[in-house]
């Protein structure tokens, strides 16, 4: 049986909790020609994230484990109090040959660490749109004019829920958010 955390783990999170506050977005400095889109290397993740998780007497280990043909991928999230989270992620590359793992393992290290800490991605995201078939163009853009309209309902929601990311997501799933809009929709919860 999969084993995901030490007994404890309050002296993890209150640590996670201060290392969340210095982490800093993962710049989307890479290409991939075949999909024509941009990603955080796994280094860029990696810097995002290090010295916010040291200074918090955090560290993450990332290794392999072989269980019958199967490869897993295995982070864990390491206290110094010796508490610990860890999270599998299963490898399946497209070939079977060791480029393709390597490549599989290294993508896989890439998401695995910034799900385990909270890492997130700089450049715009397109809110699983592409994941769900849903075409950027097919939505309309949001007008100046349908902000005016909302901003007063939209403030109120930002000062309960204390996150303007949840509502530009929620404004995201109707309308194309440009980045001057979701940061005058960021402006509002200060």
């Amino acid at each position: 049986m999969k084993q995901y955390q030490s007994e404890l783990v309050n002296e993890l999170f209150s640590a996670l909790v201060k290392a969340q506050s210095a982490i800093k977005p993962a710049e989307k400095d890479a290409a991939n020609p075949y999909y024509k889109s941009k990603y955080s290397k796994l280094e860029t993740v990696v810097e995002a994230c290090r010295e916010a998780l040291t200074k918090n007497g955090l560290a993450v280990s990332q290794f392999t484990d072989i269980e019958g043909e199967h490869v897993t991928l295995i982070t864990q999230l390491c206290h110094t109090s010796g508490q610990w989270l860890r999270g599998y992620y299963p490898i399946n590359p497209v070939k079977n040959d060791p480029q393709a793992y390597g490549s599989a393992v290294t993508y896989a290290k890439r998401y695995a660490l910034a799900a385990m800490v909270g890492v997130v991605s700089a450049d715009e995201d397109d809110d699983g749109n592409a994941a769900s078939g849903i075409k950027k163009e097919s939505l309309p853009e949001l007008s100046d004019a349908h902000i005016a309209k909302h901003k007063e309902k939209w403030i109120e929601a930002i000062k309960k829920s204390n996150d303007p990311d949840k509502l530009i997501a929620m404004i995201s799933t109707k309308y194309m958010v440009s980045d001057k809009q979701k940061e005058t929709i960021r402006s509002w919860a200060q």
